[in-house]
């Protein structure tokens, strides 16, 4: 009897060593994969941070480089538009200009009409 209670107790404490020898290894090798998934997840964060940076950076590189054609772009127009101010200054002047030569023509083709009317009458 004692070697059937020897055999239950050895099959016991072999079953039981092996459980806990297995519960170990199981935790063992679930903290492992769960390290390896969070490393997995740490990597695959930061190669998304560093893409979410290079877009970011690309679109400043991008905006600044347009930023920098409106820049000149604006500072042209500027210039053109003064130039045409100045034009538009010249102009108005020669018109201020005609305007009086033209009332003093009048004045005197006015001035010739009375004079070519008053020798028809003294003729006449």
């Amino acid at each position: 009897m004692t070697e059937i209670v020897s055999t239950v107790l050895i099959a016991l404490g072999t079953g039981f060593a092996s459980t806990i020898f297995t519960v170990i290894f199981f935790k063992r090798k679930n903290k492992a994969e769960a390290r390896q998934a969070e490393a997995i997840a740490e990597s695959q964060e930061l190669d998304n941070t560093e893409k979410a940076i290079k877009i970011w950076k690309d679109l400043a590189e991008n905006f600044s480089g347009k930023v920098s054609e409106y820049t000149t772009e604006v500072g042209q127009l500027r210039d053109l538009n003064q130039q045409l101010l100045t034009k538009i200054e010249d102009l108005n002047k020669k018109i201020d200009g005609l305007t009086k030569e033209n009332v003093k023509l009048r004045k005197q083709v006015e001035e010739l009409d009375k004079n070519i009317k008053t020798q028809n009458h003294e003729t006449v």
